[in-house]
């Protein structure tokens, strides 16, 4: 949330009980659903396990995505990765090395788990480690 919209994803603060509504009537058809934690993969300062739920949660995403008051960032279009962020890299001192280790754990399968909730956070993504601040929690059925 900004008072400005200095960076390309800030959301002002008028807007956000607006977005909060559209949000609530976008996910109310919206239920509990699996997602399957696996593959290990890397951003250039993040390792994350991919997340594989037969697109429910880019469906979602792009659903929210039309909200007008919600500003497209440049890597959410072509494609969207779901993802949880692991590990973010502190400097690249033994960057090759760190990478050959993780494509030995490529296919790393964490398992199963249930997305009961979404939640609207504040996140200042262009600092380093970045902390996520819920704003607004919204139940799955």
């Amino acid at each position: 949330m900004a008072k400005s919209e200095e960076y390309e994803d800030d959301i002002l603060i008028e807007n956000l009980q607006r977005i909060i509504n559209q949000a609530k009537e976008v996910l109310q058809p919206s239920s509990k659903f699996d997602v399957f934690l696996s593959k290990l993969n890397i951003f250039p300062d993040v390792v994350f396990t991919e997340v594989h739920d037969g697109g429910k949660i880019e469906e979602i995403y792009r659903r929210l995505q039309a909200i007008p008051e919600i500003r497209k960032r440049k890597f959410d279009y072509p494609s969207f990765l779901p993802h949880i962020s692991i590990m973010h890299f502190q400097n690249n001192k033994d960057f090759t090395r760190l990478i050959s280790y993780l494509e030995k754990l490529r296919d790393t399968e964490f398992g199963k788990m249930t997305v009961n909730c979404i939640e609207l956070v504040n996140a200042h993504l262009f600092k380093k480690y970045p902390k996520l601040n819920a704003i607004h929690t919204f139940e799955l059925k």
